[in-house]
């Protein structure tokens, strides 16, 4: 068939407008414009059943496959496969990337950039992650900075620790106010707190086996402290300072 002018499918009624197939409802426009493709109930302009939701009462923008459904947080972003699928009343958080930040269910004020970053985390807050998987293990840590693949990929409770550069703080479990920059900087560390390593591999080593806030190293310099592993309160300066005592302390 063809057209000589402009042509309309519609009512001229105050009434929705439903396209079917199968006897089921494909697509709805309803009677203020709202279009809904897999919904009868668009809450804007647009919104795809499972992949595309704008919500204007909760300023929450929403797009992939299975974002949070079950979403009554505030001023979320979820971009991505599965990006924030848990989320229930978490708020302000911003999660890019497939099976981003997925099981957040109430933290808040997170940002999750790259596939799986911060993936287990559940309720906690004000988390950076920049990389894939970077925080992957994180649930309750709070105001940790992991910016690149994988850094800080175990930490689960720690706290306050920044952490930039691939595998940097890879191992970290509960360890806190560590500062680390460089691929794989404090790699095997779980539990040390208070250390600052700057370079590539430094301190590569260091494993402190304690929760009482043990640590307060500082490396700076290319692959240097290598060879300590519960060692105190270190002050090393310079690149490729290897073969240390596993427990030298207080230099």
């Amino acid at each position: 068939n063809s057209f000589g002018a402009i042509s309309s499918i519609g009512n001229n009624d105050n009434f929705d407008l439903n396209i079917k197939t199968n006897n089921l409802n494909r697509v709805t426009v309803l009677a203020g414009g709202n279009v809904g493709i897999g919904t009868t109930a668009p809450n804007n302009t647009i919104q795809v059943k499972d992949l595309i939701k704008f919500e204007n009462s909760n300023y929450g923008t929403f797009l992939g496959y299975r974002w949070a459904d079950n979403n009554i947080g505030t001023k979320n972003t979820f971009i991505g496969y599965q990006a924030g699928m848990s989320n229930t009343t978490g708020g302000n958080n911003t999660a890019l990337g497939t099976n981003a930040f997925l099981l957040n269910t109430t933290g808040e004020y997170n940002t999750a950039l790259g596939s799986s970053a911060l993936y287990k985390n559940t309720v906690g807050v004000q988390n950076i992650a920049v990389g894939t998987e970077a925080l992957y293990n994180n649930t309750t840590g709070i105001q940790n900075i992991a910016i690149g693949i994988n850094s800080l990929f175990y930490n689960t409770t720690g706290n306050q620790n920044v952490a930039t550069g691939t595998s940097a703080l890879y191992s970290n479990i509960t360890g806190y106010h560590n500062t680390v920059s460089g691929f794989g900087a404090l790699l095997y560390n779980t539990t040390g707190s208070k250390n600052t390593a700057l370079g590539y591999g430094v301190l590569f080593d260091l494993n402190i086996i304690a929760d009482d806030g043990s640590g307060n190293n500082t490396a700076i310099g290319y692959n240097t402290g290598r060879g300590i592993v519960t060692g105190l309160n270190n002050t090393i300066l310079g690149a490729n300072v290897t073969g240390l005592a596993a427990g030298l302390s207080n230099n």
